[in-house]
């Protein structure tokens, strides 16, 4: 009875700390994604419609990219 209390033991120990380490990354991911959206809002936001429109009439952008690239702008000014 000792030997299996000694080895149950350290299998509770170790799984408390994978679930720790488990829900730290948890943790870690969700601010990490956080972070990226808040950036990728924020670039959106910088870059309004009319700057879309000259890139496109200097020949910098192309019809397809233009087109891409103003539905992003929009749907990301229907989330503000």
């Amino acid at each position: 009875m000792v030997l299996a209390q000694q080895t149950v033991m350290p299998i509770w120990v170790w799984s408390i700390v994978l679930l720790a380490f488990l829900a730290v990354a948890l943790l870690a991911i969700a601010w990490v994604r956080r972070r990226v959206r808040q950036s990728v809002d924020a670039s959106a936001e910088d870059f309004s419609l009319s700057d879309l429109r000259r890139l496109r009439e200097s020949g910098q952008i192309d019809e397809e990219q233009y087109q891409r690239l103003r539905v992003a702008i929009i749907g990301a000014a229907k989330k503000v």
